[in-house]
């Protein structure tokens, strides 16, 4: 009789142990597997391979931070503001190349015009592409030029559209701008974005 209790006791203390084991397995925080996927490629292989996480955009970020090309619009009687090209990239409209840039003047405040009809692109074939649209800031216009003050230490982003841009042009050989009586800005060798 007593092999009888002391089975039951033991069996009733493993049971007991393995009770208490199970509980802790639960709380312990489980790490979780990298998921993976397989997709088939155009060839008929199937490759498979770890899944990484798309990464949040910063909302501080500005649309480009790199500068491509710099110019400074010389101007003999007032301060000479300087452009810094970010992008020219095609629009929804496809025909339509958007070129954003910053222009800042850094030595004093300044008033400051575009001119519409001093600003277009050149292709490698010639072809020239005038501007529809300028905006600086919280202002737009689609003919003459738009003036505004610089502020000193200040950067404008500005947009410039070019319309009827055929797709086929990758890169243009000019891109200019600038005011009546400076020496405008020129950017060579520019790349259209898609």
């Amino acid at each position: 009789m007593k092999s009888f209790f002391c089975s039951r006791v033991s069996k009733f203390n493993i049971l007991i142990t393995l009770g208490a084991f199970g509980l802790t397995t639960l709380t312990i925080p489980a790490t979780a597997a990298p998921k993976e996927a397989c997709v088939k490629t155009s060839a008929g292989n199937i490759v498979c391979g770890t899944l990484v996480p798309k990464p949040i955009p910063n909302q501080n970020q500005t649309d480009n931070n790199e500068t491509l090309q710099t110019a400074v619009d010389h101007n003999a009687y007032h301060p000479s503001p300087t452009w810094e090209l970010k992008s020219c990239t095609r629009t929804k409209i496809k025909e339509t190349v958007r070129c954003t840039f910053i222009i800042s003047n850094d030595n004093a405040d300044t008033a400051y015009r575009i001119v519409m009809e001093l600003t277009k692109m050149v292709d490698a074939s010639g072809n020239e592409y005038s501007a529809n649209l300028i905006k600086v800031g919280s202002q737009t216009i689609s003919n003459g030029g738009i003036l505004f003050n610089m502020t000193k230490g200040a950067r404008y982003k500005t947009i410039i559209d070019f319309p009827k841009v055929p797709t086929s042009v990758s890169q243009v050989i000019l891109l200019q701008s600038g005011n009546i009586g400076t020496s405008g800005v020129k950017f060579r060798d520019v790349s259209i974005n898609d």
